[in-house]
């Protein structure tokens, strides 16, 4: 071996050591910056266990409780923000770090975890607290420097898991200001310059007219008013703590609607809207709310949930929800009574003869199939009501009802012509149902039948005397 040789293999070792010895001495953060790390949440508990969110800022502090299912926020007279408060919970469960940044901070203010960091403590069920400082975003704003408390480590999170402790006061304030579940409501009534509504629950899915006439209500405009009055969202927090001397201010003196909701609970909402006005683009109405003594700002369009005739919001179907038809009886025009019961081998006449054919199984599903195409009131009927004849019906479920129906009359179908119309009554109700004839024209295929059961009775019995009786 050269000695040129040598002396260059022994400079290339001199090389490698001085490298060697100068990342020794390069602190870890400068030679590859926060270390991305694989470990267990920073923070962990089960979403449900969540009871208390507390924050407190250089500008303000909030607190909000879940107090019997339902979130407060202290110190102040609102509804927290439930989504708000489910945000907290899901974002910090089971938070995890994006990278180590230093295990002991010794200047928390580089990372905006100083003096004035935002200080976040959450208490559980069982007592227990999980409580973090949030600092300001990195340096490329797609992430967030956190420090779990106690401890001295600073790490890197998702910057979605952080950025709302900095949100405006109001963001923790519930929005949706009128917000219920249909299913809890039991009443609710519509006031305004043009009409007044009321409705009361008589089921788990009916729901009965009380105002202006009393009559079963359409159960999907009952729901989308509820649903529609539940959703209503403030773009706007007008005022707070307002007296009814100062409701002018806000042009809800003399409002333009009203809308009242009961609760299964006991407790009322109660809505006073102003009249519709522009703003930014929108149409907006000032909306009081009672109990809350605030006013908000909201879109109008939730009142085309109100908006119609009161026929609109009338049950068409004349026997809704009903069980089976197990039993019809009624007379014909000669005064002959007819009944059919439906039993576990078919329908049979009155005398026990079954009956063939499926006629009994159309008047029973044109019974449960009757549907209003008008309504009128007994007090202004335009139309004169004659009972033709009267159904005693039996439901399977035990119920009874009484329909009268009255003759025939033509009514001017746009495009279609004169159509033939009947007028039903419901026993017990105020309001004549103006259907199609389809039913009638099942019942008179029930007379022919019936008479012809009658006429084969009456051969059989004639045949029955003229044969002589054998010894």
């Amino acid at each position: 071996m050269s000695r040129h040789f040598s002396g260059s293999l022994v400079a290339a070792v001199v090389v490698l050591l001085l490298i060697v010895m100068r990342y020794s001495m390069i602190d870890e953060e400068e030679l590859s910056g926060p270390e991305v790390i694989d470990q267990a949440p920073l923070i962990s508990f089960e979403k449900s266990e969540l009871v208390g969110i507390h924050i407190k800022r250089s500008d303000l502090t909030v607190s909000l409780h879940l107090v019997e299912g339902e979130w407060e926020m202290e110190d102040y007279p609102w509804r927290a923000n439930r989504t708000m408060a489910r945000r907290v919970a899901h974002q910090i469960h089971d938070l995890t770090a994006r990278a180590l940044v230093t295990l002991n901070a010794e200047d928390l203010s580089l990372y905006g975890l100083g003096e004035d960091a935002i200080v976040v403590r959450l208490t559980l069920k069982e007592g227990e607290e999980r409580a973090f400082r949030v600092g300001d975003p990195n340096p490329t704003s797609v992430s967030y420097y956190v420090q779990p408390l106690p401890g001295r480590a600073v790490y890197t999170v998702q910057k979605a898991a952080m950025d709302y402790y900095r949100e405006e006061l109001t963001a923790f304030r519930e929005p949706k200001f009128a917000w219920f579940h249909a299913d809890d409501a039991n009443r609710i009534s519509f006031a305004s310059d043009d009409m007044a509504m009321s409705y009361v629950r008589v089921g788990p899915k009916s729901w009965r007219m009380t105002e202006p006439v009393v009559q079963n209500a359409d159960r999907e405009r009952v729901r989308q008013m509820l649903g529609r009055t539940g959703a209503l969202k403030a773009l706007a927090y007008v005022a707070d703590e307002v007296t009814p001397e100062q409701l002018s201010q806000y042009g809800l003196s003399d409002p333009h609607a009203e809308v009242r909701v009961g609760l299964s609970s006991g407790e009322t909402l109660s809505l006073l809207i102003s009249k519709p006005m522009e703003n930014e683009g929108q149409i907006v109405a000032n909306v009081y709310r009672v109990e809350d003594r605030a006013v908000y700002q909201a879109k109008v369009g939730f009142l085309d949930a109100f908006d119609g005739d009161t026929s609109d919001f009338r049950d068409p179907v004349v026997l809704r929800g009903q069980a089976v038809v197990s039993e019809v009886a009624f007379r014909d025009e000669a005064g002959n009574a007819i009944r059919m019961t439906r039993g576990v081998d078919g329908w049979q006449w009155g005398d026990k003869t079954p009956i063939p054919g499926s006629t009994p199984r159309r008047l029973a599903a044109s019974i449960r199939a009757l549907r209003a195409e008008a309504f009128h009131d007994l007090q202004s009927a335009n139309v004169s009501f004659v009972p033709a004849v009267t159904l005693e019906l039996l439901m399977e479920s035990g119920e009874e009802h009484r329909l009268s129906i009255g003759p025939s009359f033509e009514v001017p179908i746009p495009e279609k012509g004169p159509q033939l119309r009947h007028l039903v009554r419901v026993e017990g109700e105020r309001t004549e149902y103006e259907v199609t004839n389809e039913m009638w024209n099942v019942l008179e295929d029930v007379q022919r039948e019936h008479a012809r059961h009658r006429a084969r009775l009456k051969d059989r019995d004639l045949q029955s005397a003229l044969t002589p009786n054998t010894p």
